[in-house]
């Protein structure tokens, strides 16, 4: 099967059943694609102001976290395509990973240039 990306795709996701596949790219937005269908894509998680570099669903698949050139990682509900919690950063963010339910793991520093910032930042997560 072939998915159509609106741009260049710096990162993807499966969703933890298998069923939805998560895009992360250049257009500052994520798309969501029903991984079983070749079809458009069901929702866009719209916020970020810069390209979308990293993504990951939680163990349950309720929850989408995102890291941008714009110095946010952000958490999404998956299946409303809402924003749930944003966290600031100095630099670009270029990993993020849930650790367990309530925490959040997040990666900064710039991958183009020598960085003075280059660390990762635990995070409480909303509940």
């Amino acid at each position: 099967m072939k998915f159509k990306a609106p741009d260049e795709v710096l990162d993807l996701s499966f969703s933890p059943d298998g069923t939805g596949l998560l895009f992360a790219n250049k257009s500052n937005d994520m798309w969501f694609y029903d991984s079983r269908k070749n079809e458009a894509p069901l929702h866009k998680y719209e916020g970020h102001t810069d390209w979308v570099n990293c993504c990951t669903y939680d163990a349950d698949g309720k929850h989408i976290l995102s890291g941008s050139q714009d110095r946010t990682a952000r958490l999404w509900d998956a299946a409303t395509a809402s924003l749930v919690q944003e966290y600031p950063h100095k630099e670009s963010v270029n990993s993020v990973r849930f650790f367990g339910h309530s925490t959040v793991i997040t990666a900064q520093g710039n991958r183009y240039f020598k960085s003075k910032t280059n660390s990762m930042v635990l995070w409480k997560r909303k509940e």
